[in-house]
C-alpha cells in the first residue's frame, strides 16, 4: 500500500531462504546417517529456529517497522549515532562495556543531545546499546533501545507521543485497544 512500502527483498529472495533451509536439512540428514541422535538434535533445532523466526523475529520486525513509520509520519528524522564513544553518561547503576580506550554506548542519549543542540528538532533512533552486568531473566548485556527527542516539548507532550506510539503499534499489529502488561489489563484507547 502507499502507507507501507513493501519490505526490501533481494532479487534472489525466494531462492536464498529455500537454499539455506535445504542445506540445513541436508546437514541434519547427513549427521543423522552418521550418528542418529545428532540428526534428531539437528532437526529439533531446525524446528525451534523456524518457530522463532516465524513468531518472535517476524513480530519484532513488524513492530520496528511500525515504530519507524510512526516517527517518519510525524516528521522525525531517523539518525544513527556511533556505538563506540569516548565516555558514557555518568550513571551510578549503569556500567559501560569497555572497547579499547573507549566504551560501547549504554544509551544514544549523549550523541543525540549533541544533534538536538545543533538544531535537529525531531530525531529518533533505534540503537544497539551495551551494559555490563545486565544479565537476568529480563536483561541481557546487549539490548535494542528506542530513543527520541522533540525540541521544545514538555514532559506532557512526550507522554502523549509515547501513548500515541503504543496505540499505533498495537492497532497496526491487530492488538486492539486492550493490552496486557505483567498480567494486568491496560486500556489503550
Amino acid at each position: 500500500s502507499a502507507r507501507h512500502p513493501p519490505p526490501f527483498r533481494t532479487p534472489l529472495f525466494p531462492l536464498v531462504p529455500a537454499v539455506g533451509g535445504l542445506a540445513c536439512v541436508g546437514l541434519a540428514v547427513f549427521q543423522g546417517a552418521a550418528v542418529p541422535e545428532a540428526g534428531y538434535i539437528a532437526v529439533g533445532w531446525l524446528a525451534v529456529g523456524g518457530l522463532l523466526f516465524l513468531g518472535l523475529f517476524a513480530r519484532r520486525a513488524r513492530i520496528l517497522d511500525e515504530v519507524r513509520s510512526f516517527f517518519r509520519e510525524a516528521g522525525f528524522l531517523e539518525i544513527e549515532t556511533p556505538q563506540r564513544i569516548p565516555a558514557n553518561a555518568p550513571e551510578l547503576h549503569i556500567d559501560a562495556v569497555p572497547s579499547g580506550d573507549w566504551f560501547l554506548q549504554t544509551s544514544p542519549e549523549l550523541c543525540m543531545k549533541y544533534l538536538l543542540a545543533a538544531g535537529y528538532e525531531r530525531i529518533f533512533q533505534v540503537a544497539k546499546c551495551f551494559r555490563s552486568g545486565e544479565r537476568g531473566r529480563n536483561h541481557l548485556p546487549e539490548l535494542t533501545m528506542l530513543e527520541w527527542y522533540t525540541a521544545g516539548a514538555s514532559y506532557l507532550d512526550m507522554m502523549v507521543q509515547c501513548e500515541d506510539l503504543i496505540r499505533r503499534v498495537a492497532r497496526d499489529l491487530g492488538r486492539g485497544r486492550l493490552l496486557s502488561y505483567r498480567g494486568c489489563p491496560v486500556d489503550a484507547s
